[in-house]
């Protein structure tokens, strides 16, 4: 439920914050199913993700899981970390603030004993904007296309809502995009580059995150797995 991380010491943006690709997909996904199970003409088309037993094991696939992938095939959207693009601010620290907390129990309706918690965010009083790029690996079928710009749209109006404590005033954002073409020839995958359907709809979003409220943040990002071993 961490939305928000910081980078490690040793990389170019130090302890700044960034909106993490695999957070923003999982967010973004899960406010499209939730919009597609509100409109009469998508409802029966999404399948019940993240639920085993009722996932796509298509073709055909349903257009959340075309769109944002599932076990058995990559989606056709690529996400990237949201980078920072306000001013660099003079101090690392300044970007976020600590909170003490405690837990509740829901049953007894009271704080749970020896259950008090740090809960780390960005700070109330930054104005950030984060910027990603969403690419098309594969060429989006108008369909697939009108159906993705038409939540891009409805989150830049009315907002989106993603991360941890959002019951507590947390995580509230302003989206707004913009699409930019593409030669189909240019697209990283090989199917784009075989599809004779493939036109117009070969292209990549520009999105623009501005939060209203704080964000929930975690540590740096462990990669335990790229370290060399003895």
């Amino acid at each position: 439920d961490k939305m928000t991380a910081r980078y490690e010491q040793d990389e170019p943006y130090a302890d700044e914050p960034y909106l993490p690709a695999s957070a923003l997909k999982g967010a973004l996904r899960i406010e499209f199913e939730r919009l597609a199970r509100s409109d009469p003409q998508q409802r029966e088309q999404i399948c019940d993700s993240p639920d085993s037993d009722d996932i796509c094991n298509g073709p055909p696939f349903c257009p959340a899981c075309r769109l944002f992938g599932n076990p058995q095939r990559p989606g056709k959207l690529r996400f990237q970390d949201a980078q920072l693009q306000s001013e660099k601010l003079p101090s690392p620290e300044f970007y976020y603030q600590t909170r003490a907390r405690v837990a509740i129990n829901r049953t007894l309706r009271r704080a749970e004993p020896k259950k008090l918690f740090d809960a780390e965010a960005t700070a109330t009083s930054l104005c950030l904007k984060f910027k990603t790029k969403i690419i098309c690996m594969e060429s989006l079928s108008p369909e697939e296309a009108a159906l993705f710009e038409r939540y891009l749209s409805w989150w830049e109006h009315y907002g989106l809502r993603i991360g941890g404590h959002r019951s507590q005033g947390w995580g509230r954002l302003s989206l707004q995009y913009e699409k930019k073409l593409l030669d189909p020839t240019q697209a990283r995958s090989p199917i784009a580059v075989a599809d004779p359907k493939a036109s117009s709809h070969s292209a990549l979003y520009v999105v623009t995150f501005e939060p209203y409220e704080r964000l929930r943040v975690s540590g740096p990002k462990t990669r335990d797995y790229l370290r060399p071993t003895e």
